[in-house]
């Protein structure tokens, strides 16, 4: 089983993605472990300065309420 990042925006939602072509597409970040996934989201919001509502953490199958991107 694999993780994903959620954030929580006024549409509901959405996956955390990246793209690696400036933009063109978007990948869901995927995580092999819960704690990889914990670390990863506790070092986005120390840099963004966001609260911990912003964020939460589901397995791969749950799907996003909303596409940011």
């Amino acid at each position: 089983m694999r993780y994903k990042i959620q954030t929580q925006s006024v549409s509901g939602w959405s996956d955390l993605k990246y793209s690696e072509d400036d933009g063109e597409t978007y990948q869901v970040d995927l995580y092999n472990s819960k704690k990889e996934a914990i670390e990863e989201m506790k070092d986005i919001q120390s840099e963004f300065n966001d609260e911990d509502e912003m964020y939460r953490i589901v397995t791969e199958d749950v799907e996003e309420e909303f596409n940011l991107y």
